[in-house]
């Protein structure tokens, strides 16, 4: 595997900026299953997935907000083959409004990437807010 520091700031190339942070591509037909992060920054899956993976830590490439939904970016790109997928040892895009990262499943990592260590991760719940109660203020009886 190409090493690729996910942490540079986006590059400009002859044909345009890079679409994908990590891999670079430029095009929008070479995105590989595109997805968007909560914070609005676009990756390719597979490249999202092995950068979250090795990093153990659920952030974004970019601006290091945890990712705790991806929506998926129909529009562009392209999505994986049966083949691709079961070389790449990388999931699917994970289905609209799911957690996007669940590494039990998967029996080995990429080549050269190894996480720092075994993650146990639970998807933030919904907070349930309790409104407050009215408070009854009884005034004081005269003696």
């Amino acid at each position: 595997l190409q090493e690729i520091n996910i942490y540079t700031e986006m590059e400009e190339r002859p044909s345009g900026p890079a679409l994908c942070s990590i891999c670079r591509v430029t095009e929008q037909e070479e995105l590989i299953e595109p997805v968007l992060t909560g914070c609005a920054h676009l990756y390719c899956w597979p490249c999202l997935w092995r950068a979250v993976k090795a990093k153990g830590d659920f952030q974004c490439p970019m601006c290091r907000l945890f990712v705790s939904v991806v929506t998926a970016d129909l529009s562009r790109g392209r999505s994986r083959s049966e083949q691709e997928q079961i070389e790449s040892r990388i999931p699917r895009r994970p289905a609209q409004g799911m957690f996007p990262f669940n590494f039990e499943d998967v029996e080995a990592v990429p080549v050269g990437v190894v996480p720092p260590h075994p993650v146990d991760v639970v998807p933030p719940q919904p907070v349930h807010v309790v409104p407050p109660q009215p408070v009854h203020v009884v005034p004081p009886q005269p003696v």
